[in-house]
């Protein structure tokens, strides 16, 4: 079983050491390649990624993606560059924020699968919250709820005050999502989408089609892979004998930036007008 997994990092070096030593340190890890791409655009920051590199060069590499890309931009740089280097596409490949630290099972347990979904989403548990990420949506939204996300954060007041009451809500209300029953050898196939921080691609994702062009910055990419898998009729199984933990950053706080609204904005008009128009 050959695994790539692709890190975007984006001025967060500490949590790309903690990630890839996650990884190195799991079972079975032998055939696990890891290509971080920097959409930094900082010389010290790519080289504290280069430092990570040296730990072991010949399974961690890292790309200079020249420019900030988004999170799937820069994650299909790094999948043309796989299919340079290799040739063929391993038999997986998996999509990673840097703030994930991945279970010592995690290969075993994904080596034992018996899955022919194309897409896979593990069990991701919030470092904040303890909640269950997974499943992210188990149905399609209509797409009357689409237009109208379109139209709440289109205007960025009402976005910042949804944004906040919403990062409110998941502080004082998370709850751990109970697991539909599972083993290594069934999918749980009832997701419409699972959450992006973490996404497994079987090899069959890219023979039928598949691939990381997202039309907008960032936001919205698990809207994207869920279409992607309806248009070309794929399955998407969310398996929770796979666990990872998201870490995810408490210095973000409650209060969303204004560049991440603009992003929120743009993403949400994007899928609107592209799948649910």
């Amino acid at each position: 079983m050959r695994v790539e997994i692709i890190c975007v990092n984006y001025f967060s070096a500490t949590d790309v050491r903690k990630f890839v030593s996650s990884v190195l340190c799991a079972k079975n890890s032998e055939n696990v390649n890891i290509l971080i791409v920097d959409n930094s655009c900082d010389e010290r920051e790519f080289k504290h990624l280069s430092d990570i590199s040296s730990i072991n060069p010949e399974k961690i590499r890292v790309s200079n993606a020249g420019q900030n890309l988004g999170y799937f931009g820069a994650s299909q740089l790094a999948l043309d560059l796989i299919q340079k280097r290799q040739g063929e596409m391993p038999d997986y490949v998996i999509i990673s924020n840097p703030d994930i630290v991945i279970a010592e099972d995690f290969f075993s347990q994904l080596k034992r699968v018996k899955s022919n979904s194309p897409v896979i989403g593990p069990k991701i548990i919030s470092g904040r919250t303890g909640e269950n990420q997974n499943p992210y949506m188990i149905n399609r939204p209509t797409r009357l709820r689409m237009q109208l996300y379109k139209w709440i954060f289109g205007i960025l007041p009402v976005n910042f005050v949804y944004q906040y009451l919403s990062g409110l809500k998941q502080a004082l209300f998370s709850f751990p999502k109970l697991d539909l029953p599972v083993d290594a050898n069934t999918d749980s196939k009832v997701s419409y989408a699972i959450h992006g921080s973490f996404i497994i691609f079987n090899r069959s994702y890219f023979t039928a089609g598949g691939n990381f062009k997202y039309g907008s910055f960032l936001f919205g990419e698990e809207i994207f892979v869920a279409e992607t898998c309806l248009k070309l009729k794929l399955q998407i199984a969310y398996v929770p004998v796979l666990t990872v933990e998201h870490k995810e950053h408490v210095a973000t706080g409650l209060f969303p930036k204004l560049k991440t609204l603009r992003f929120i904005s743009d993403s949400s008009r994007y899928c609107a007008n592209m799948y649910f128009n």
